[in-house]
Order: C-alpha cells, then structure tokens, then sequence
C-alpha cells in the first residue's frame, strides 16, 4: 500500500493545524516582501518568531467552524480534494522526460551557481557555515 493511501483518512478533512501552519508559512515568505523588494532571510520561518501567528491561523479557524461547522467541514473537505486532484493530476501528466534515473539522484552539479565551488554550498539549513546549526526552525 501507498504511503498516500495510508495518510489519505488523516488530511481529509484537511487538519486545522496543517490549514494554519501552511497561512503562517505563507505569511512568513510575503513578509520578505513588506519593502517592495524582496530581501530573502529577512525573518526566518523560526518557532519563535512565527509561533503567535500560527496560534491567530489557528484560533480564527477555530472560531470559523464554531461559527458554521457544516460549511467549514465542507471546505476543508474540498481543499483536500482539489489539492488531491491537483497532485494526481499532475502525476499522471509526468512524461519519461521528468523521471529522475538513480545516477542523477546522486549528480547535484546542476545546482551549483556559476562560479560556486561544493564546498561553499553549505549543509543545506539555511546558514553558510555548514555546521548543522539549524535547528528551532517551524
């Protein structure tokens, strides 16, 4: 059995939790935005610095299926269908050019910015000192 068909009955409806998690993130990257200019790392998706907004995703969700339950099942029931369908779609849609063989699992020489050697790209969270140092993120 697909991971997918066991996690199904857990995302639909999809959960209040996930619904603000996924706002607060969005919220965080438009954020990088408030200048009119994009300035990345601006404010990091961190637990401390995002955790109230994720608390006010979750209550105003809260307080919107106490207000209408029926209407709000109905549409967290239709956010998990329409993504589904999105998803399955798309992966029906995948051609053999997209596939991914397992010699380029392991080939990441394309990422690499023009001039950047392997050792200055980093561990990958988010800091440039390559020490692991990226925990307390959201």
């Amino acid at each position: 059995m697909a991971v997918a068909e066991l996690t199904r009955s857990k995302f639909n409806p999809v959960p209040i939790p996930t619904i603000a998690l996924i706002a607060t993130a969005v919220q965080c990257a438009l954020h990088d935005w408030t200048t009119g200019i994009y300035v990345p790392k601006k404010n990091p998706f961190r637990t401390e610095a995002w955790h109230a907004a994720y608390k006010k995703h979750v209550a105003a969700l809260e307080k919107m299926k106490l207000k209408n339950r029926r209407l709000f099942m109905a549409w967290t029931r239709k956010l998990y269908m329409d993504c589904l369908e999105t998803t399955e779609a798309y992966a029906a849609a995948a051609s053999e050019d997209e596939h991914i063989d397992e010699d380029e699992m392991d080939d990441y020489g394309d990422l690499l910015l023009d001039g950047m050697e392997d050792d200055e790209v980093g561990d990958g969270d988010g800091d440039s000192e390559g020490d692991g140092e990226g925990e307390g993120e959201v």
